[in-house]
């Protein structure tokens, strides 16, 4: 009724009509319901958009006349089905979008007619009219609708609009439709269609029709937010990760897969070609296994340099390298390299290395060894690379065959044997307990040893007349030592890996087994066993298990990768390195083949140092650094080194060595952390060597410690804490354990 008195009053209304005389009859009877200008079915008081058209064609000024067009608009359920195109698509008739845009009745009035002042709901050039009343109403009721409905946020994140920007974009979508309704609908017809809809729409449609409109909207309105927002989908997109590699895509490489068991003689066989080579690379999974590579060539008169984390040796006139795979240099040209233990490529934690080295190498020839696990899958990466492939068996060169296990009494031990155990503590404890109750002496070998103590505990066992002639080791003794061992025997089946005590895996057991009896050793024929009973027909079904197939590659961001997303994230600069890495894997679009890698560990050291001031690139670089996260000890020291480097200022080799050598476990472990700190101290020199500047010095108390700690190994240590701890819960006699923690001496 408020709106009745003005919209008949209007001169520029009646002129519009060119019917003066009609106009007050035709208006009188609509709105109180007369039938001579009602249609049937028609309500008093519905939309005057109806009363419009009715009189339109009363007074013969080009309304439309005839039945009404169709209407068409996206149902839920073709949004559900996904069989309407949002992106060609917006609110439109059955005709296609174009004809939103064309000429309306209303633009087909008399040239020299008064301008019209159309109903609120009616498109105006100006953009100035409103909804009111009920319409108003209508479309507001369907607004909240539609923002509250799961499916519109899941269309807006398919269409580039995060879930922050969303709310944004429909506050200022319906602003812009309630105040602006003009900007949307090119005709009377249109937005009629679009009040109607609004009407009849039922609770369960959620809206869902407004999106086209919506889409249009955000396209103009928050245009760079929609294409910052393609830029981190293209950039989390890794379907097609050998794409990172132009200059590897642009050649036709030739890889030549050595597939074999422990002692086949398939490392071998690549290395002679490597020899062969003029430019060459090994890429290494461990330090030591490069080390020794380095060290074989140089004496075969073949000049290789050395490439680790931690080490840089360069020999004069050397064409080849040796290095660790996470290192491995992709921008240069090699004629053959030999990449190691390929099956890593589907490991959760380091795959990523083995992926970026198959799939970004700049060389002719490509020889991975490995177990047959991966065949399929690098088959499958070669196919999409273009590369050729082809495959080399190998057969185990000695003969292992099932001793009988020992019964939990360690007097069984003999000369040649490696006892595995699977943590620090009971490896000490082990030893301990051997060298007290038998004759032998024992080296050990674990993760946490230096590189070169490790070394030099391998030349202690495999010599002669060293007076060591047992092994006690963790499963690093899987790779990257060549080790004379007679019988392996497992002191459990059990380990922890990182979260929960678990079953070793069964290709673990196989390659920690397959280190027995080596070919052109002393011991040709090798054994494998178990320590407890019990235990071991869980080691025999490992060993006898059939290799499992690998159906995916591990893969990992790279620091320029990070650093773009941030750039095309809004606010990206300003958040946080742990949330940076978190949207980032959250976006990442993969197949069934690859997955990312875990970034637990990045994840810990990026939070501890994240209110540093620091580049994404910074940040990344210590994330990356070879810090033992679940050692305090490191922690601390990596928070002092980058607390240092932030500020500006020259990071020292600030770690004290003893002087003496370490009497118990407890003071060995200790020397352990100062050894892993100069060498985090030493890697990021190599990164940073503006601020870490005192590499000479700290490589000189590295070697320091090094030498400690091989005397105190040559030692018999005291067991104290967790060795003792553990000791006293071995399956062992009274006698034994009195003479054990009493320090008795050998029989």
């Amino acid at each position: 009724r408020a709106l009745c008195g003005p919209f008949v009053r209007s001169s520029r209304t009646v002129g519009a009509m060119g019917a003066k005389r009609a106009f007050p009859g035709a208006w009188t009877g609509w709105r109180w319901g007369g039938a001579a200008v009602r249609p049937a079915g028609a309500r008093a008081g519905d939309s005057l958009g109806v009363f419009w058209r009715q009189l339109c064609s009363l007074v013969q000024v080009g309304g439309p006349g005839g039945e009404e067009e169709e209407e068409s608009y996206a149902t839920s359920e073709e949004y559900e089905e996904g069989t309407f195109d949002a992106e060609e698509t917006a609110y439109s008739d059955s005709e296609g979008a174009e004809e939103l845009a064309a000429p309306s009745a209303m633009d087909t009035l008399p040239s020299d007619a008064p301008p019209v002042h159309f109903h609120p709901i009616f498109p105006t050039s100006s953009r100035s009219a409103r909804f009111r009343g009920p319409d108003a109403g209508v479309v507001k009721r369907e607004m909240l609708r539609f923002l509250s409905n799961p499916r519109s946020r899941l269309l807006a994140e398919q269409n580039y609009l995060t879930s922050e920007v969303f709310p944004q974009a429909v506050s200022s979508f319906r602003q812009h439709l309630l105040t602006q309704p003009g900007a949307f609908f090119g005709s009377q017809q249109a937005l009629e269609r679009f009040v109607a809809t609004c009407r009849r729409s039922a609770p369960r449609d959620g809206g869902l029709f407004l999106f086209p409109l919506f889409l249009r909207h955000c396209r103009t309105e928050f245009a760079q937010a929609i294409e910052d927002r393609k830029q981190a989908i293209l950039t989390t997109d890794f379907r097609q990760p050998y794409e990172f590699y132009p200059e590897a895509r642009a050649m036709r490489r030739r890889i030549i897969y050595h597939a074999g068991p422990t002692n086949s003689g398939k490392t071998y066989t690549a290395l002679q070609r490597l020899k062969e080579a003029n430019f060459g690379l090994y890429a290494s999974p461990l330090r030591l296994l490069a080390h020794e590579v380095y060290e074989r060539l140089n004496v075969d008169g073949v000049y290789c340099n050395l490439l680790t984390g931690q080490e840089r040796r360069v020999v004069p006139f050397a064409q080849h390298v040796s290095a660790t795979v996470e290192i491995a240099n992709l921008s240069a040209m090699y004629d053959v390299a030999v990449v190691d233990e390929i099956q890593m490529i589907g490991d959760p934690s380091r795959g990523a290395a083995w992926s970026r080295v198959l799939m970004g190498l700049q060389a002719r020839e490509i020889h991975l060894c490995g177990d047959p696990s991966a065949i399929e899958i690098v088959g499958y990466l070669a196919d999409k690379m273009g590369d050729d492939f082809e495959v080399q068996r190998y057969q185990r060169l000695s003969t292992m065959q099932f001793g009988q296990p020992l019964g939990s009494d360690v007097r069984k031990i003999e000369p040649g044997d490696c006892v595995v155990a699977f943590s620090r503590a009971e490896i000490y404890a082990l030893k301990h307990l051997i060298e007290s109750v038998t004759p032998h002496k024992c080296c050990v070998v674990y993760g946490a040893l230096p590189p070169e103590t490790r070394a030099q505990q391998a030349r202690l066992f495999n010599g002669d007349n060293t007076g060591y002639d047992v092994l006690i080791a963790s499963d690093a003794v899987g790779m990257g030592l060549n080790l004379n061992i007679r019988r392996v025997v497992f002191s459990t089946v059990r380990k922890f890996d990182g979260e929960k005590v678990d079953l070793v895996p069964a290709p673990l057991i196989k390659q920690i087994a397959g280190r027995a009896g080596r070919h052109n050793s002393r011991y040709p024929v090798g054994y494998a066993t178990t320590l407890r009973n019990e235990d071991f027909p869980v080691m025999r079904a490992g060993v006898e298990a059939d290799v499992a197939v690998q159906t995916w590659v591990g893969l990992s961001p790279s620091v320029d990768q990070l650093e773009h997303f941030a750039t095309v994230t809004p606010g990206g600069q300003a958040l946080k390195f742990t949330t940076i890495l978190e949207r980032f894997v959250d976006l990442t679009r993969l197949d069934h083949r690859y997955r990312m890698c875990k970034i637990q560990t990045m994840m810990k050291i990026a939070s501890m140092i994240e209110d540093l001031p620091l580049s994404v690139r910074e940040k990344h670089t210590f994330g990356m650094s070879p810090c033992n996260v679940r050692n305090q000890f490191s922690l601390n020291i990596l928070r002092k080194f980058a607390e240092a480097y932030a500020a500006n200022q020259s990071v020292a080799a600030d770690v004290t060595i003893p002087a003496t050598v370490p009497k118990s476990e407890r003071e060995l472990r200790l020397l352990e952390d100062k050894h892993h700190a100069l060498e985090l101290y030493v890697w990021l020199s190599y990164r940073f060597p503006g601020h870490f500047v005192d590499q000479d010095a700290a490589a000189g108390l590295m070697e320091k410690s090094c030498t400690l700690i091989d005397e105190a190994l040559r030692s018999k240590l005291r067991p104290t804490g967790d060795i003792a701890r553990r000791i006293k819960t071995m399956d062992i006699s009274k006698s034994l354990m009195r003479r054990v923690m009493g320090g008795g001496r050998r029989p």
